[in-house]
């Protein structure tokens, strides 16, 4: 005998067997979704069009990190249910990027004295992936990281033409600080 509830109850049996299938002993890490990590260039744009931007995947549980490689405009990953950081960069010369702290440091030489860093950006991302979460585009921001200082002097007075060099120490740079800053 049919009834109005049989349809609903199947429905509901259905799904039920279509969570438990990607539901294991070990909870839901075992689900993958499928989703595209797109890189957003935030008032910046990569150094090369044809270079790779590394992406180093963090997942928030027991399982290890990786590393990833995309194009400057974002990659395709099956991620498993979770909560992420993802932290992409370009290649920097001169600087040193702290995956685990999201910081960018610049080294110093033996007299104290900052290396000069080559013009590169990064960014992060903290991700939670859901079953839901299918065909999900994740945006990570890039931001530069590092750019030229450029310090104009005029100088003024009869004696301009006698001055042959300048030299200054300029304090107050930045030489340790967070990828989103």
């Amino acid at each position: 005998m049919y009834t109005k509830k049989q349809p609903v109850v199947i429905l509901l049996s259905l799904l039920t067997l279509t969570v438990i299938s990607c539901v294991k002993s070990s909870g839901l890490e075992d689900c993958i979704a499928q989703m595209r990590i797109e890189i957003r260039w935030i008032l910046t744009q990569p150094v090369d069009y044809t270079e790779y931007v590394k992406i180093e995947v963090i997942p928030h549980t027991s399982e290890s990190e990786y590393t990833i490689t995309s194009d400057v405009y974002g990659v395709n990953v099956d991620l498993s249910v979770g909560e992420y950081t993802l932290v992409g960069y370009e290649t920097a010369t001169n600087a040193q990027i702290d995956v685990e702290n999201q910081t960018v440091s610049v080294p110093v030489d033996s007299d104290g004295m900052a290396l000069s860093p080559g013009i590169f950006s990064a960014g992060s991302k903290r991700v939670e992936v859901t079953l839901s979460d299918t065909d999900l585009i994740i945006p990570l921001p890039m931001h530069r990281q590092a750019r030229p200082l450029v310090i104009e002097i005029e100088t003024e007075g009869d004696g301009t033409p006698l001055i042959q060099n300048i030299t200054g120490v300029l304090h107050g740079i930045a030489l340790e600080r967070s990828i989103d800053n």
